[in-house]
């Protein structure tokens, strides 16, 4: 397992932010040489859209991208394409309803992972064309028997306050070419973050618990499929309906994620 690199491609971007969108769970590559310039493209299918403690998208999505890695830095960009109908604002049916852009640096020291990237995207067909943008860091530590993570997502334009997660997850072996990692994260927005989308208060906004098998084909292909349950904490988040940016169906708080994809890395 340890000669394979380790490529978790994020074809479930269910923490993705729609009023302030980012790479929420990003591609995670592993490069054994850091010199080396390393290219990597995933695509997946994914059951439903859920970010921020709202349900942004209730019917399958494709979701797919492409990145670059050089000792560090991390360019790439992924989008989502709508499978199913639906008819709020930047969601038409069978056509391409987001695509995000992301700089990244990370550096690594004595397990201690840190992370920062700028992040924008834009809505095809919409006039909220980079209207957005956001500075990403992500702290982790690698070396414990839980995997610990704190992301921070700080608004710079149009967004503004920061939203977080605390998440805490765990990976095993389970063969020789086969991953296991299951994981909880519990988030919290402050209240200018919230503003965005209607809401007056800081907050709790959203609970996640998931899990993800991951199976290496080989050196430079993997395939990946997962299940997420997740609840809405807010109650003013969990009722809202479609306020022009984000939309959370019938006010549920509860909603089961289904995904599979596959990573190219070379």
């Amino acid at each position: 397992m340890n000669t394979i690199p380790k490529i978790i491609a994020a074809v479930a971007i269910s923490s993705s932010i729609v009023a302030g969108s980012t790479f929420a769970d990003d591609p995670v590559v592993e490069v054994e040489k850091e010199s080396a310039v390393n290219y990597y493209a995933f695509t997946g299918v994914k059951s439903g859209y859920i970010c921020d403690g709202y349900l942004i998208y209730d019917h399958p999505a494709l979701q797919s991208g492409a990145g670059i890695i050089w000792a560090g830095l991390d360019v790439n960009v992924w989008n989502t394409w709508a499978l199913g109908k639906d008819e709020r604002t930047h969601y038409a049916a069978c056509g391409v309803n987001e695509i995000d852009y992301q700089v990244s640096y990370t550096y690594v020291i004595n397990g201690l992972s840190l992370k920062a990237s700028l992040d924008t995207w834009n809505y095809p067909d919409t006039d909220d064309t980079f209207d957005d943008w956001l500075a990403h860091t992500i702290i982790a530590y690698e070396d414990w028997w839980l995997r610990p993570e704190i992301d921070l997502r700080w608004g710079i334009e149009n967004q503004k306050g920061c939203y977080g997660t605390f998440k805490l997850s765990k990976e095993v072996s389970l063969a020789d070419s086969v991953s296991l990692k299951v994981y909880d994260y519990i988030a919290y927005a402050s209240k200018a973050w919230r503003e965005v989308n209607g809401e007056d208060k800081n907050g709790f906004v959203d609970n996640q618990v998931g899990a993800e098998i991951t199976w290496y084909a080989t050196s430079v292909l993997s395939f990946n499929a997962g299940v997420e349950y997740n609840v809405i904490v807010d109650s003013a988040l969990r009722d809202a309906i479609d306020n022009g940016i984000a939309y959370e169906a019938d006010g549920d708080k509860q909603h089961v994620m289904y995904y599979a994809g596959a990573c190219l890395f070379f």
